[in-house]
């Protein structure tokens, strides 16, 4: 039987590329293909170790079959090691890794993290047999470090995932007369989230006082960053911003029910995922025009090309106030996230793993 592996780094439940990981994973196992998740212990969520197998137990005796290991790439890890070491054949897929600039100052050990990654990442690609890459984006980063036609592989809306029932404490507590933009994401500085502070600043202050902002997403690891966005909220004297931590899927749902629009002036992302729930959940998307963002986005959204915070927050209101424009862009969104049907990555996946 042919034997097909994922590699992770760690594994947190919610995290796009554990969700990606498992995806992939139902998918080989529906073609009659042993797959399995592999992730160290320590790193892997209490509520995924039944399902996601500890590496340093299982990954020594695993490697003796030769199998096909896939390597989902997005940090410096020790799971490396394995990848260097097996004979079988080996896939490496890259989900991006955010530039170290971001994290001086801030966290100097997450710093030096993403540089021994990058590091990490170019002594692979003499080794790798295919290349991966969940966006253009990516893969171009894997062409200058020097990878070999590496291939683009579709990322999939999960749909069972998305259809959780919302929270409705959530729910009640923030879906009123209020315009509540959304954040999805960690909080961290490569999101910028102090711009998202200030164009909800001209917002609140200067269109339509009953709003609030909503920032979901953990901070841990980043209590830093995260003081300082709660001193800047603060300086600005903005009551209505909520920072809610890590939160369950149906908390989560729930915030994407209860919100207006999503806003994302993010400065590097792989994809960002986000992106891609809040078109599914019919929410206006306002969108740095950074990085892999408009490759995610497509046609769809509305992209924002300069940091001009009033003329945003302006924008956002007229987009608001005009049904037949809201309704036009919500409606390409729709569309857009039709290219993201799990569909897509089964006929990949096949194509790459002759199956």
């Amino acid at each position: 039987m042919t034997e097909i592996h994922q590699m992770l780094s760690g594994a947190v439940a919610g995290d796009a590329i554990t969700n990606y990981a498992l995806e992939i994973k139902e998918i080989l196992q529906s073609t009659g293909i042993h797959s399995e998740i592999f992730c160290p212990y320590q790193h892997t969520a209490p509520e995924l170790k039944k399902i996601i197998l500890p590496a340093s137990e299982h990954l020594p005796d695993i490697l003796k079959k030769d199998p096909i290991l896939l390597y989902h790439f997005s940090i410096g890890s020790e799971m490396t090691e394995y990848f260097i070491h097996a004979k079988g054949k080996r896939v490496l897929c890259y989900h991006n890794i955010t530039p170290e600039k971001y994290f001086r100052f801030i966290s100097d050990h997450r710093a030096n993290v993403l540089q021994e990654g990058r590091k990490e990442l170019a002594r692979l690609k003499n080794i790798t047999d295919i290349a991966l890459a969940v966006s253009h984006f990516n893969a171009k980063e894997m062409e200058e470090i020097g990878y070999k036609n590496p291939q683009v592989i579709p990322l999939t809306l999960n749909k069972r995932y998305l259809e959780t029932p919302p929270s409705r404490s959530i729910i009640h507590s923030y879906k009123d007369s209020f315009t509540n933009f959304l954040f999805v994401g960690r909080v961290s500085p490569n999101k910028k989230l102090e711009d998202i502070l200030r164009v909800f600043y001209y917002y609140n202050k200067t269109i339509n006082p009953s709003s609030r902002l909503l920032f979901v997403g953990s901070y841990t690891g980043m209590e830093k960053y995260y003081t300082y966005l709660r001193y800047q909220a603060s300086e600005m004297g903005l009551q209505n911003v909520t920072f809610s931590g890590h939160v369950s899927l149906g908390d989560l749902l729930g915030y994407y029910a209860a919100s207006t629009l999503f806003l994302c002036m993010s400065e590097h992302e792989g994809v960002c995922i986000p992106l891609i729930e809040s078109m599914y959940f019919k929410k206006p998307v306002f969108a740095l025009s950074r990085a892999a963002i408009p490759e995610t986005l497509g046609d769809a959204g509305v992209l924002i090309q300069e940091k001009d915070y009033r003329a945003i927050a302006e924008l956002i209101d007229v987009v608001l106030q005009n049904p037949g424009l809201l309704n036009n862009i919500v409606a390409k969104q729709s569309e857009r996230v039709k290219d993201f049907h799990p569909n897509r990555l089964k006929e990949k996946l096949k194509t790459i793993f002759n199956i």
